[in-house]
């Protein structure tokens, strides 16, 4: 039945300052004193609120009449169990992903440990070693033939140069002090053994001094040679980055838990989206299409009987989209009837329960209906 619609109300404010106005008034218009705002009740028990602005009865969405709010007890149990249930579902998949992250959190945690245990281990076992006390005239060759007994010296994997480094003091004088790579880690504490306490020339009673070759983050001499990251090194870092790329990039609604997967097909199949109801090009023209289009579909649903089962709508510019969501399932599947192969100004319309997918707003702003459920990613620290 299409509802025959009052004509325009004079402004209150104009009938306050001319009462006479009030012979104007449809006598099924009632005046709101507390909101100032004209009010119609249809006879499907509907509230309109006169908008001056669109210049048309607006639905009033947050004064739903006394009639419709009035409902029998066997309605009231029924969209109680709803909330329950819905309220249920969101719980479990929280509780799910708090467990998964946690575990994911827990691998990581491992991960950094290992990794700081090696590191420790390393700090003391390198394959390098420091000089101290040599004489300031040696050359890299004298130390390459010297040293070099005791074991292959590295080579650095870009230039193919031995891996000895002689520091310099501030005259760019050097100071009896190096750094020798070797290629394995054995040669280390046969140097030592070998070379610490001698001396390198038979003419000098100057001993020098071997140890093990320490990196610290300190930022001293010894740290300032960078190795490329052992196994062990790389083996950690890839580790961390796939357990890294879990936190980032994780899939809210991925799993294997038969109960999640059964509570999140309840909750979307109270989403109905609805494809090709709109140009992009012209929502971005127009961005009061948006209010247009919502209205439309608040309309639809009215005479369906199902508006008032309508929990929100969105707009979504960048996908070309529209989601509505309902209180109860069977609303869904009435609006996926009535809308999916219409046609809409010349648009034919794809109606379909939500499952999942992710839809883009101007701005990157990326949501997803089933952020409903609490998003985990920004408050899992906490």
């Amino acid at each position: 039945m299409t509802t025959k619609f009052p004509k325009a109300p004079p402004k209150p404010e104009d009938v306050l300052s001319d009462p006479k106005l009030l012979s104007k008034v449809d006598e099924r218009v009632s005046l709101d004193q507390k909101a100032n705002s004209w009010i119609f009740e249809s006879d499907d028990n509907i509230e309109y609120e006169y908008n001056y602005n669109t210049k048309k009865w607006d639905i009033r969405q947050d004064n739903i009449s006394i009639t419709k709010r009035k409902r029998d007890d066997h309605d009231d149990e029924k969209e109680e169990d709803v909330d329950d249930d819905e309220l249920e579902n969101k719980l479990h998949i929280k509780e799910f992903k708090k467990q998964k992250m946690q575990k994911v959190k827990d691998e990581i945690s491992k991960l950094k440990q290992e990794m700081k245990q090696s590191s420790s281990e390393e700090a003391t076992t390198t394959n390098a070693i420091f000089v101290y006390n040599l004489p300031t005239d040696i050359t890299l060759s004298e130390l390459d033939e010297i040293f070099g007994k005791y074991g292959l010296i590295s080579e650095d994997y870009n230039t193919g140069e031995k891996r000895i480094k002689m520091y310099n003091d501030e005259s760019n004088k050097f100071k009896g002090e190096a750094l020798i790579f070797y290629h394995n880690k054995k040669s280390v504490p046969l140097a030592i053994d070998m070379l610490d306490g001698t001396s390198v020339r038979s003419d000098t009673r100057i001993t020098i001094k071997v140890e093990p070759a320490k990196f610290t983050d300190s930022g001293s001499k010894k740290s300032k040679i960078t190795e490329r990251p052992s196994k062990e090194q790389q083996k950690f870092i890839k580790s961390k980055e796939s357990l890294n790329k879990k936190l980032t990039d994780w899939d809210e609604f991925d799993s294997s838990d038969a109960k999640v997967d059964k509570s999140k097909s309840k909750l979307f199949s109270r989403i109905v989206v609805v494809e090709n109801m709109f140009r992009v090009d012209e929502l971005k023209a127009d961005p009061v299409i948006e209010l247009d289009l919502k209205e439309d579909i608040q309309d639809e649903c009215n005479k369906l009987g199902i508006g008032e089962d309508i929990s929100q709508i969105q707009v979504y510019d960048v996908s070309g989209t529209i989601t509505i969501k309902f209180k109860k399932p069977n609303s869904s599947d009435i609006c996926i009837k009535s809308l999916d192969g219409r046609f809409f100004d010349g648009l034919k319309l794809k109606a379909s329960i939500f499952s999942g997918q992710k839809f883009e707003k101007t701005h990157n702003e990326i949501e997803e209906e089933g952020e409903r459920l609490d998003k985990f990613s920004a408050s899992i620290d906490s």
